[in-house]
């Protein structure tokens, strides 16, 4: 049975007297210990999937399923349950708290994850801090970072609740070279040491080229799936 599976999922969007079709009939599976890149245009819907797997956004039509079961029509209350429990999210914006601590930025999601005892904490949030390498900015303000320092602590906190499923949109965006090579290494280690499943978004075909399946977008709908990117492009 799949960790995350999604059936003929479709979202689309209306403003300004326009629908957009966002996705359409999109399908996938995702088991522990596996990688699976999204790829394509700007546009394409790729982040809609990814917030759909996530919880996020409901489609309007199709199922999420979550260790075999229907999550996608839940109540909030009942979905941001299983979002804490069950998924790590990377996002393009960081979508850090600008004026407070490193610290408390890595630590929110473990506010919100009752079943981790409040004395861990500490613990966990050094050793996500470290295998980032952002522990010496702990108490610093995230105002004072860079963006690369940002991104880093935002995957730091992604990581701190040790979820099964890890959702990630353009990690390594704002990344250098020797940056983006140790974050994608760890986030690999995770999938191959810790059987952690990935979905991860991206435009860089060096980290898709690494993951076990490749899926390419175009318009919303699936152009290619394959297992690893010479299967699916050109």
């Amino acid at each position: 049975m799949s960790l995350l599976e999604l059936r003929n999922i479709s979202k689309s969007f209306v403003g300004n007297g326009y629908r957009v079709n966002a996705v359409k009939n999109f399908s996938m599976s995702l088991e522990q210990g596996e990688s699976v890149a999204i790829i394509g245009p700007s546009g394409s819907g790729k982040s809609t999937v990814l917030n759909m797997a996530g919880l996020i956004l409901q489609p309007d039509a199709g199922e999420v399923l979550l260790n075999g079961k229907a999550a996608e029509s839940l109540n909030d209350a009942r979905r941001c349950a299983l979002r804490n429990a069950n998924y790590g999210f990377v996002t393009q914006d960081y979508a850090l708290l600008e004026d407070d601590s490193v610290y408390n930025n890595i630590r929110l999601p473990l506010l919100y994850h009752k079943a981790i005892p409040r004395k861990e904490h500490k613990e966990r949030i050094l050793r996500a801090s470290c295998s980032l390498g952002v522990e010496d900015k702990l108490r610093r303000p995230v105002s004072k970072l860079s963006g690369g320092e940002r991104q880093r602590v935002s995957i730091a906190r992604a990581l701190v609740c040790d979820q099964p499923i890890l959702l990630a949109d353009e990690p390594t965006g704002a990344l250098d070279q020797s940056n983006k090579e140790m974050v994608m290494d760890h986030l690999f280690k995770l999938v191959r040491e810790q059987g952690v499943a990935l979905l991860i978004v991206t435009h860089d075909l060096s980290i898709a080229e690494r993951c076990d399946k490749v899926i390419e977008l175009v318009s919303g709908s699936i152009m290619n799936e394959g297992d690893r990117i010479r299967n699916t492009i050109g």
